[in-house]
Formats: structure tokens, C-alpha cells, sequence
């Protein structure tokens, strides 16, 4: 099992900027905690950063806060995978947030090197994960109970991005099973 990094290639697809919302500051800061988001008659409107060179992809970077944002059919595929714990928030007519909601404590701490802020554990240099039957999509938590704002994908995800043709991704593999 080969787990990944999940990125967005802002390099060659459009990404977006807020142009206007009603939604709490605090809202934006709960994202990609894997907490469930309860919305009301909130609003976002988005625009796009403008470079004529960038294609329009299935998921679009939002440079105002963390998140993915997705179209329609990534999230139909996504929705109709029953082992993925999400939430998919319809922002505006185009845009989808996926909500992440499933955080495992799958870092092997005997072998995982962490960054440090004096005796704080504040992120990871090398990662080496637990054998276990990883989901498609996830978060981690670290020894201190921290969550990092990343999305970590196995390679069922990758295939499902690849058999559908899903545009806007980058993979950074993280770590593999069989050379741990």
C-alpha cells in the first residue's frame, strides 16, 4: 500500500479568490479539522484568479482558505464511495467544498520523524504509518492530538481520479508499505 500527500496543481489549473461571503471566520478556521460544518443561508461567491493560461479543473484551489473545492461529478463519484467520511457543502451553483471527516492515528511513531517548536510536536519530516486497511481519503492526527490540514489519499483514490478522468490534482507519495 503506497499512501500520498494530497495537492492541488495550482501550476496548470485555475484556482480562486472570495469575493464576497457572510460565513463566520470561524467556519473557515474549522475547515480541514475533520470537523462536520453545519451551515444555515451562508454564502460564498468566488472568483477566479484570472490567468488565462489555466484550464479549469475538477477541484480548484481556493487561495483564501484550505479546503477543495470540487465540481459536480467528482462528487458524485466521491459520495458513492461508501468507505470516503465527508461532507459536501454546495457553496455556489460551481463549487463544492469537500469536508473531510474521518481523522485515524495511523503514524507509526517509532519510525516517523516529527518537526519540533521546542518541545512541541507541530508536524512531520518522514512519515512511516501503522499496517492497516487505510480509507481512500484521511486525515492523521499527531501524538499531541494535533491535526494537520492535509488530505492523505491511497492508491484507490488515485485510481478512481484516473479511471475518471478527474483534473486538478497532484500526488506526493508519502510512504510505501513494502519499502518500511
Amino acid at each position: 500500500m503506497r499512501i500520498y500527500k494530497l495537492n492541488l496543481d495550482v501550476d496548470n489549473y485555475e484556482s480562486c479568490f472570495i469575493e464576497e461571503t457572510n460565513i463566520s471566520e470561524d467556519i473557515f478556521d474549522t475547515l480541514c479539522t475533520a470537523t462536520p460544518l453545519s451551515f444555515g443561508n451562508e454564502t460564498v461567491h468566488f472568483r477566479y484568479s484570472g490567468k488565462d493560461d489555466k484550464k479549469i479543473g475538477d477541484v480548484l484551489n481556493c487561495w483564501d482558505f484550505c479546503g477543495y473545492l470540487i465540481n459536480d461529478k467528482f462528487c458524485n463519484l466521491l459520495a458513492t464511495n461508501n468507505k470516503i467520511q465527508a461532507q459536501y457543502i454546495k457553496f455556489q451553483k460551481d463549487f463544492i467544498l469537500l469536508n473531510n471527516t474521518l481523522v485515524i492515528d495511523g503514524l507509526n511513531s517509532a519510525k516517523t520523524k516529527y518537526e519540533y517548536f521546542e518541545n512541541d510536536i507541530i508536524g512531520v519530516e518522514e512519515y512511516s504509518f501503522k499496517q492497516l486497511d487505510y480509507p481512500p481519503l484521511f486525515q492523521i492526527s499527531l501524538p499531541n492530538g494535533y491535526i494537520p490540514i492535509f488530505y492523505f489519499v491511497t492508491d484507490e483514490f488515485i485510481d478512481i481520479v484516473n479511471r475518471n478522468n478527474i483534473k486538478g490534482f497532484k500526488f506526493e507519495k508519502i510512504w510505501d508499505s513494502e519499502k518500511d
